[in-house]
């Protein structure tokens, strides 16, 4: 048994060698190789957003736009705007502190711009994909070319998080009507919420890898391969870190529900325990075209509220749409 075993799986990797060497013997001609030449605006939407981790309401799904452009061959621009369709703590009124205290779902924008100090083209293998029928992909490498550009990157940023604690020593909070300050120590329910908005910087570094090739393969025609992918690194200090205030009202259990009675009571709160510096890495995937694909995952510790800040991880998936401004295009090397 043991014999027939090692037999089948020694036949399946000989086929599977046979089926690789068939597929890097045919003939094919290069129509181009030029990562220069390639789109230099891209406009991107991802429906598909998820992120998770100790942070806010712990997990968001939403969706993302953003813009790259790339300007001559040292400078790219990026803006992002990332928006919630679910937020738990954002959806809906506080039974506690009632409609004065409805919350703003998660959402964030950014903006910067990268130089790229070094720019270099290094020869590379490029796959290329020829069919696929049932489980099995044939596809051949090609020698083609690669660009790498090394940077730094920054800009500013602003994020808001709906967030829900128990814990009061986090607070400072300024009673509207008898002016006193507190850590809310006489408002009588378990769980605060409150908006959580930060503003502040990112700095780091980017580095960026882009390939455009084009072959012609006997017997199965035309065959590209275009890809632009980024890693970065950043650190993300605040700012500015603020929360939304609290309007509370005494409860009563009236007719096997609670409701809110007597006067409303305003508190102005502030953070007393702040998570100034927060960091964050992540790739990048464009795969250009007239319309082309969008996907990016990246995970860090946000600043802000001292509680709410442990690490996350995010996701997005879409679609691009890309365009060459031809004022701007890079230089050829």
């Amino acid at each position: 048994m043991k014999t027939k075993n090692a037999m089948l799986v020694l036949a399946l990797a000989l086929i599977s060698v046979s089926t690789y060497t068939k597929a890097q013997m045919v003939n094919y001609k290069v129509i181009y190789d030029d990562p220069m030449d390639m789109n230099n605006l891209f406009v991107s939407v991802d429906p598909c957003y998820f992120e998770g981790g100790d942070i806010g309401s712990k997990a968001f799904v939403g969706y993302t736009f953003q813009a790259d452009y790339d300007m001559f061959n040292r400078l790219s621009f990026t803006a992002n705007y990332m928006g919630s369709y679910m937020d738990l703590l954002a959806d809906g009124t506080d039974v506690v502190t009632g409609t004065d205290n409805l919350l703003k779902k998660h959402s964030s924008q950014e903006a910067g711009l990268a130089f790229y100090f070094m720019d270099k083209q290094k020869p590379a293998d490029i796959g290329m994909h020829l069919k696929t029928r049932g489980d099995v992909t044939t596809s051949i490498t090609v020698p083609g070319t690669r660009r790498v550009q090394t940077g730094i990157r920054g800009g500013i940023f602003h994020y808001n998080y709906a967030l829900e604690t128990d814990d009061k020593d986090f607070f400072l909070g300024k009673n509207a009507t008898t002016g006193e300050i507190d850590t809310l120590g006489n408002v009588e329910f378990e769980d605060y919420r409150t908006n959580m908005n930060v503003f502040g910087v990112y700095v780091g570094i980017s580095r960026k890898k882009s390939h455009n090739v084009k072959v012609n393969v006997e017997g199965y025609g035309d065959r590209k391969n275009r890809k632009i992918g980024e890693f970065y690194l950043d650190f993300v200090p605040a700012l500015t870190v603020s929360l939304k205030d609290i309007v509370y009202q005494e409860e009563d259990y009236q007719n096997g529900t609670f409701v809110l009675v007597g006067p409303k009571t305003a508190y102005d709160l502030s953070p007393t325990k702040k998570n100034l510096l927060g960091w964050r890495m992540g790739y990048q995937l464009i795969y250009p075209g007239r319309l082309g694909a969008h996907m990016k995952c990246e995970m860090g510790q946000k600043a802000g509220w001292g509680a709410q800040t442990g690490i996350y991880i995010s996701a997005s998936a879409g679609i691009t749409i890309g365009n060459k401004l031809k004022f701007s295009k890079p230089k050829e090397k």
